[in-house]
């Protein structure tokens, strides 16, 4: 029970406590195991439950099934590529936070097509963690 009058210490661990409770829906959409691990541990350690689709159309499904707080999409995938699969995941749910996913000399093109246009961001691979996980505090801030 709470009572007036309520101190703002008392206040901002009611606030912190209660997003401590919430889970946050990631989607990691590569088709390489590897970086899928990578970056749900990453995820994991910032607090969100993880799911993986291994190409776009995978992706989309899981889409139409769950809301996503974030999606990371590799700009590379077979069949549908990263940035068809992002405009498709856009016209289901336009305020996901989407995040592409590549090597720099792959996705310069792509990724300057698709930054202003639907994606929040764009990591570049190789990943580092401290990078990862600067991002992801910065759009947790921002939600």
């Amino acid at each position: 029970m709470l009572t007036k009058p309520l101190g703002i210490e008392r206040m901002i661990k009611l606030i912190e406590d209660a997003m401590q409770q919430v889970k946050l829906l990631a989607l990691v959409v590569d088709d390489y195991p590897d970086t899928c691990a990578l970056l749900a541990r990453i995820l994991q350690q910032k607090g969100y439950t993880v799911g993986y689709a291994e190409s776009g159309e995978h992706a989309i499904a899981l889409v139409k099934q769950q809301k996503y707080d974030l999606i990371l999409i590799a700009v590379k995938l077979p069949a549908m590529d990263g940035l068809q699969t992002c405009l498709a995941i856009r016209k289901l749910d336009p305020a996901v936070t989407v995040v592409m996913t590549g090597y720099r000399a792959e996705v310069d093109t792509l990724v300057e097509t698709a930054l202003p246009r639907s994606t929040y961001a764009c990591l570049y691979k190789p990943f580092e963690a401290e990078q990862v996980l600067a991002l992801v505090e910065e759009i947790g801030r921002k939600k």
